[in-house]
């Protein structure tokens, strides 16, 4: 099963447009097609972000369960230190090393690095093209 750490802004992104490609990959995950990669910073940043966009309880239990369900918590061997600009972006690259192939996000400061270690950093809609969806 292909392994991929989600940034919150495709969070913010799925629960505004339910249609969105963002919307599409957590679908993906709530149904077992993709594996979610997280670490407990990454889990308490999602917390975070729910509760600042105000998600309502059935958007914030069906997110919360992608998380729990995929039992795949990592814990990062090290900080990483890749990003410069934005250092909270670091926990995404350090929770993907361990086993990701691919870090959604909409943040320019990962899509500009491109590719770290093999782990593709690519938007949710160039994620859903390369997985011809």
């Amino acid at each position: 099963m292909l392994n991929v750490v989600l940034d919150t802004n495709l969070i913010i992104a799925a629960y505004y447009n339910r249609r969105s490609a963002s919307a599409q990959i957590l679908d993906l995950a709530r149904n077992g097609k993709i594996n979610v990669l997280w670490s407990e910073k990454v889990f308490e940043e999602a917390k975070f972000i729910l509760d600042k966009i105000k998600a309502g309880v059935e958007f914030r239990k069906s997110l919360l369960s992608i998380y729990k369900e995929s039992r795949k918590v990592i814990k990062p061997e090290r900080d990483i230190d890749v990003i410069e600009d934005d250092p909270s972006d670091n926990k995404l690259i350090g929770c993907a090393v361990k086993g990701a192939s691919y870090i959604i996000s909409n943040d320019h400061h990962l899509l500009d690095i491109g590719e770290y270690k093999g782990i593709k950093m690519v938007r949710p809609q160039a994620f859903l093209r390369e997985l011809k969806i």
